[in-house]
């Protein structure tokens, strides 16, 4: 319950179930207690330890085993908040969804749920194929009804709405249902994921202001649960930002890009296999701007390369798609697209019609240049 209402005690009541366990003995009932106590040094600020914390959860899911246990608060809590510091989004998330079918089976119904959420959230930023992704959420939305669970379901109804965006901006997969605006209400955490996701269909959709109006919303709402969206809504940010400095070119959006770099190079201390991909696109679309283009081509070969090898197909494409405009900007059509070819075959195997289409229309514009010129 803590963990929900009352974040700000989970470092004590964490802290006490490890001091027992020291003093009197490892039981069963201690692994709950590492794993929770693993996540409160991955995310608060005065005791921030990862490494140690990852050390930590690794022994307290060895006991874990060791005791045969079948309990859906272990996966939520190592899977969803220590192991997405070092270990591949997308094992986080098969693991994390099987934490969801143990809850299911042992009649822990609401943990079942708060892993169904943790489940979507990390596959989709894993970059999951968005029409399988869309297929879990709705299974999970009807068992929110089944359950009468409210709760979750409106996280569910935030993450699926981001998903039918991406697909094809919600023209054939919307639910039809209206839903109210999440952002205004006043449940820190509802808040926090609409505002979180709508920075993500705004930058995806190529809306480069509400994008920053969405992130600049979030960023204050210092939920301590929040890490992985804290990082990846840096990453969009500081990308949306070199659109903002084609505008408006201050000294507010050049800080925007360079803490994003700062933010994401530490975290890719953890995990080169998350994070490396980010801090390269992110410093070649830099090196673009600043108008050294050799450096910058390198760089965007290195996040593409970097991206394929970590399965992260949608950011790929991402890197593809700006680096052809990088070589548009350069004045060499061939190369421009070759990438947004490799862009759109991304695209495609992520499941993104939107994106798909725009890439079409990107390419179209050099078949129209093209005949002009002969």
């Amino acid at each position: 319950v803590a963990f929900f209402s009352k974040p700000q005690m989970m470092p004590f009541l964490t802290s006490r179930i490890v001091q027992i366990s020291i003093a009197h003995g490892v039981c069963k009932h201690s692994v709950r207690g590492f794993v929770q106590y693993a996540a409160v040094l991955c995310s608060c600020k005065a005791m921030k330890d990862i490494p140690g914390a990852c050390r930590i959860g690794r022994m307290a899911m060895a006991f874990a085993k060791q005791f045969n246990l079948s309990d859906p608060h272990i996966y939520y809590g190592y899977f969803g908040f220590v192991a997405c510091h070092t270990e591949p989004l997308q094992a986080c998330a098969d693991m994390i969804r099987q934490g969801f079918i143990i809850g299911m089976q042992v009649g822990d119904i609401s943990t079942a749920f708060f892993n169904a959420i943790q489940h979507i959230r990390t596959a989709l930023i894993g970059g999951e194929n968005l029409a399988s992704l869309l297929k879990e959420t709705d299974y999970y939305l009807k068992l929110t009804d089944l359950y009468a669970h409210t709760l979750p379901k409106q996280y569910l109804k935030i993450f699926r709405e981001t998903i039918s965006v991406l697909i094809d901006k919600g023209e054939s997969t919307s639910s039809g249902e209206v839903m109210e605006n999440p952002t205004t209400t006043n449940i820190a955490n509802i808040s926090e994921a609409a505002a979180f996701h709508k920075s993500i269909q705004s930058f995806w959709l190529g809306h480069a202001e509400r994008c920053h109006h969405y992130t600049e919303k979030m960023l204050p709402l210092k939920n301590e649960t929040g890490w992985l969206k804290g990082v990846i809504v840096l990453f969009y940010h500081g990308l949306n930002s070199f659109k903002l400095l084609k505008k408006s070119n201050t000294n507010r959006n050049r800080k925007i890009s360079k803490n994003a770099i700062t933010v994401l190079e530490a975290a890719a201390e953890h995990s080169k296999w998350n994070y490396q991909n980010k801090v390269q696109l992110l410093e070649a679309e830099l090196l673009s701007f600043e108008g050294r283009k050799q450096q910058a081509q390198n760089s965007y070969t290195a996040a593409i390369e970097a991206s394929r090898a970590s399965k992260f197909i949608h950011e790929q494409g991402l890197a593809c798609e700006l680096a052809a405009f990088h070589y548009e900007t350069c004045g060499n059509a061939c190369k421009a697209c070759d990438f947004f070819n490799q862009a759109k075959s991304c695209y495609n195997q992520w499941g993104s019609k939107m994106k798909v289409e725009f890439i079409d229309r990107q390419l179209a514009r050099f078949q129209i240049s093209s005949k002009s010129d002969s």
